[in-house]
């Protein structure tokens, strides 16, 4: 197993080394010298620089990324035949995250383990998975490969995550981000019917009524793609039209008709003193800078939409 921040999985009073040997002492029984041996060449295998030093060191005296290496090394000691990683790269920088996302698929390759990969990411998801379990509420809703699931989603729920993914090459301004209306149900308040169906642009009456099961959807020539809408096969993703109070006006400026004003601005400034170092200055002369932190800015703010 691999949490997602890796500090919480290290005893920061023990060393390195103690804590990656006592998992091969404790389930192998093998002694320290050897067990000693075995975590320096994981950790050389997950491309730790002077992994002999590492060894010796505390916790917080290596790097968010090299933290994140050992918890995986210790993971893989045990040559397991599932690893489960939570989150494993939300603690860290684009660049560190790159080079874990690399590191496991040379693990998945060199010791050929399943990994179980947990993430709201779906660029990682992208990167690392083969197939992919879309979860809501605690439950499956859809299940397929991942080109199925990027290329094809079946299910209301996975298209509004795709919808709000950012796309490359596009402004603001010729481009929204339509987000999916209310939020997750209680666990202890669960919906009648589909758990989704309150957030659903295509929810009917049948969906307040059953419970849909996860089933192999009908007609399509994509090989086992489960879906948990009673309507998968009638849902075009590319017909999907958002709710009229959501569509932009031109610049992506949100329209006001119709909707109380909870704050409007009308030319805002912030001015900062610039403190100067100059020896004049301690005595109240010389000339006093500004640093303008907002000049100019005029925004409405109507109710029932965001300002971003």
């Amino acid at each position: 197993m691999v949490y997602q921040d890796p500090m919480t999985s290290l005893n920061p009073v023990l060393r390195i080394g103690e804590q990656m040997t006592e998992v091969l002492t404790v389930h192998r029984g093998v002694s320290k010298k050897e067990a000693w041996e075995q975590c320096v060449e994981m950790l050389r295998r997950v491309y730790m620089p002077d992994p002999d030093k590492v060894m010796a060191r505390y916790p917080h005296q290596i790097s968010g990324g090299q933290q994140q290496r050992v918890i995986i090394a210790t993971a893989m000691l045990n040559n397991p035949a599932l690893l489960i990683m939570d989150e494993p790269t939300t603690a860290l920088d684009v660049t560190v995250e790159v080079a874990v996302l690399d590191l496991v698929a040379d693990l998945r390759r060199e010791f050929d383990t399943a990994i179980l990969f947990i993430s709201h990411n779906l660029g990682v998801i992208a990167r690392v998975c083969d197939r992919v379990a879309v979860m809501y509420a605690g439950e499956v809703v859809e299940l397929a490969s991942v080109q199925d699931i990027f290329a094809h989603p079946q299910h209301p729920y996975t298209q509004g995550l795709i919808r709000c993914v950012p796309r490359l090459g596009r402004s603001k301004t010729s481009s929204v981000l339509y987000p999916i209306p209310g939020r997750v149900p209680s666990p202890a308040n669960l919906p009648p019917g589909c758990i989704f169906e309150p957030r659903c642009d295509y929810a009917r009456e049948a969906c307040r009524q059953e419970r849909p099961a996860l089933r192999l959807i009908d007609g399509t020539d994509h090989h086992f793609h489960l879906s948990r809408c009673l309507f998968s096969e009638e849902i075009d993703p590319s017909q999907w039209k958002p709710a009229e109070d959501l569509v932009p006006t031109v610049a992506g400026k949100a329209s006001a008709e119709g909707r109380d004003t909870i704050l409007e601005v009308e030319n805002l400034k912030t001015y900062y003193a610039h403190v100067s170092s100059a020896p004049l200055s301690l005595i109240g002369l010389g000339r006093k800078g500004y640093v303008r932190a907002v000049d100019g800015v005029s925004f409405v703010l109507p109710k029932g939409l965001t300002l971003g």
